[in-house]
């Protein structure tokens, strides 16, 4: 919409004009854009909900990346995987359910193919998954992934959900999509950026 482009805009103008390091810079625009489906919500079977869900996702993505003003500031880069969402259900299982984002990651892959960046969404506010499980469980666990050090119960909770989230019904998860593509390219980098919790 146009909303959505001028408040893409209105972010690359700010971007150009702020002092900090162009990696700020970037990280920050990568968090910013995982946010880009928090406050969404669709009332239709959970599947069409999910559907729709990710259709705004990947449309409000691919426009930024299309902005001339944010490739000014993060270079030329292309969606390479993702988004893939988690959804969930709120309200009171009638006719006013909706369905919502719980869980957003992406990766974008640089033009020289050097670089992947991953953006994570943060707490989406009209979540209460969010806020209850993922963000207000901060008893600490230990890292069920790692094996080594603790993390919180809500940490745990989000990096199992995304660690499982797919490229499409069939796709592969985030980290066999990267190892495949560092298998080809072994002295590539990779960004992971998130905003709030994410």
């Amino acid at each position: 919409s146009d909303s959505n482009q001028e408040e893409i805009s209105n972010i690359g103008e700010v971007l150009q004009d702020v002092g900090p390091s162009k990696e700020a810079t970037e990280q920050f625009f990568y968090a910013w854009l995982a946010d880009c489906a928090n406050d969404q919500y669709k009332k239709d079977s959970a599947k069409k909900s999910k559907a729709e869900l990710l259709a705004y996702a990947t449309t409000q993505i691919t426009n930024a990346l299309r902005n001339d003003i944010i490739k000014a500031v993060i270079g030329k880069q292309t969606l390479s995987w993702g988004p893939a969402v988690a959804i969930g259900t709120e309200g009171i299982r009638e006719p006013d359910d909706y369905f919502i984002l719980n869980n957003l990651i992406y990766c974008l892959k640089s033009a020289s193919g050097d670089h992947y960046s991953i953006g994570i969404a943060g707490t989406d506010m009209i979540s209460p998954f969010d806020w209850l499980h993922e963000d207000l469980m901060v008893n600490t666990v230990p890292d069920s992934t790692l094996g080594k050090g603790n993390i919180s119960k809500g940490a745990d909770l989000g990096w199992s959900i995304l660690r499982k989230l797919k490229n499409g019904p069939h796709g592969a998860t985030l980290i066999d999509y990267l190892a495949d593509e560092l298998t080809s390219n072994p002295d590539a980098s990779i960004s992971v950026a998130g905003h709030s919790l994410g």
